[in-house]
């Protein structure tokens, strides 16, 4: 593009929108691994019981950790070819956001007696203990 009396303005534009470009790309590339969330691996935890956690951004949804590791446990059961019970879950957030979940389950077959309707059994992040004099 050739601008009259101007072409010095032509090439500091150019060098502007080449800046600018590189700032968005590395805005959007740190968004993406800010919304990222992941989960560890699973660990036994007594007989037929599993454990599993995840943390989150502050950007993604604390919901899509608990969800992933249900799912992680589930695929974790069928492959045992038993079924998935939970048996407690623990989530905390922070105040912008961040936070991690906690998955305590059971791999059981279908005609074990402890195989039932779950109930999942929230506990608490926090605790305060009251100690008097």
């Amino acid at each position: 593009m050739y601008l009259p009396n101007c072409s010095y303005k032509y090439k500091e534009y150019k060098e502007w929108k080449n800046k600018m470009k590189k700032n968005i790309y590395t805005i959007i590339i740190c968004m993406a691994l800010a919304s990222c969330s992941s989960t560890s691996e699973i660990v036994p935890a007594g007989k037929d019981t599993y454990m599993i956690g995840g943390e989150n951004s502050r950007i993604s949804d604390p919901a899509t950790v608990k969800i992933k590791l249900y799912k992680a446990a589930n695929n974790y059961c069928k492959k045992q070819k038993k079924s998935f019970m939970p048996v407690s879950s623990n989530q905390e957030t922070m105040f912008y956001g961040a936070g991690s979940s906690e998955l305590t389950f059971r791999c059981l077959y279908e005609n074990d007696p402890e195989f039932t309707r779950p109930y999942v059994k929230k506990t608490p992040g926090t605790s305060i203990e009251v100690m008097y004099k």
